[in-house]
């Protein structure tokens, strides 16, 4: 049989454990493995919106390009490391944004991560569909093919647009997973809810501004982990995940469920001041936030229920913690 040395050992043992592992993402550490059972610190599953959070110097950072393969794990524990099934593609968005110029042109920037064989001008309308919901400058979107319109490196340009080239290449690519660095630090506050609502139709629909004959189910599942430092961030999160001096732990999505119950309340109260539920859903649905008017889109079990008009005040209060997390 031979003598096997311990890294072979823990090859081995991992490939055992996560063979069948193909629909998650694994941040994994043998430190834990009496604690936790299998060897695993966090089970991100596919198909979710996950934030990170935690204080400053906690491992926010680490851990994004620890995922995204662009860093190793730097830890006192050399057993420590990340798993993640090879087949899927992880793409970073880092926190300053990269625009390719003088040259290059919108359209150049927008399509740059695209590979293969694939219909430009096609591609170049989803494109730019995506870069009006985003609130990109009408004026860029009229010239997506000018030379010498963004300048050296953007410098032509504002801050805000070029936050927003930057997160819509990343969704024109359309990878399986998006890690992305504290996507709505650099954006203008009134465009925030809409780069929000587009993340989640990234996780919902696999994809945004797909073919709207293809399956849904017929996609791959998309899933965006992403860092956050603020409270209001972590609104349309699925999980929250906390990095406190290098672990992370999960944590519960208080604000979310505090608007959730706001809005079951709201609605409840409806019913009973009508009488008839067909009634107080007629009154929410035009009160009911479309993504194209750039504002918060929940996609919470209770579908019927969004952000309304009526709920604006409190909803705000609970928006209004912006205290660094």
């Amino acid at each position: 049989m031979g003598l096997k040395t311990r890294e072979d050992i823990v090859k081995a043992s991992m490939h055992q454990k996560f063979k069948k592992a193909k629909n998650k993402l694994l941040f994994v550490d043998d430190y834990y493995k009496t604690v936790v059972g299998d060897g695993a610190t966090a089970i991100f599953e596919q198909g979710h919106l996950i934030a990170i959070v935690g204080e400053k110097s906690q491992g926010k950072v680490s851990l994004l390009r620890s995922l995204a393969n662009s860093e190793s794990v730097q830890r006192d524990r050399a057993d420590s490391f990340i798993f993640i099934p090879p087949h899927l593609r992880v793409v970073e968005v880092g926190q300053d944004p990269i625009v390719l110029g003088p040259r290059e042109t919108l359209a150049d920037n927008l399509l740059y991560g695209l590979r293969g064989d694939y219909d430009r001008e096609r591609e170049l309308q989803r494109a730019l569909r995506i870069m009006k919901r985003l609130g990109l400058s009408q004026r860029l979107l009229d010239h997506a093919n000018t030379d010498y319109l963004l300048g050296e490196h953007g410098n032509k340009i504002s801050r805000t647009d070029r936050t927003l080239i930057h997160l819509g290449r990343a969704l024109v690519m359309n990878p399986e997973v998006l890690v992305m660095h504290k996507p709505t630090v650099l954006v203008e506050n009134e465009l925030r809810a809409g780069v929000f609502a587009m993340m989640r139709e990234f996780v919902s629909k696999r994809g945004v501004e797909m073919d709207s004959n293809e399956p849904c189910k017929s996609r791959r599942v998309r899933t965006i982990i992403y860092s956050a430092s603020t409270v209001a961030a972590t609104l349309s999160a699925d999980r929250i995940f906390k990095v406190e001096h290098g672990t992370l732990t999960e944590q519960r999505n208080k604000v979310r469920e505090k608007l959730c119950s706001m809005l079951l309340g709201a609605k409840t109260e409806l019913c009973k001041q009508d009488g008839d539920e067909k009634i107080a859903g007629a009154a929410l649905r035009p009160l009911i936030p479309h993504e194209s008017r750039g504002e918060t889109h929940l996609d919470m079990s209770v579908s019927s229920l969004g952000p309304n008009e009526a709920a604006v005040p409190q909803i705000r209060g609970a928006e209004a913690e912006t205290k660094e997390i």
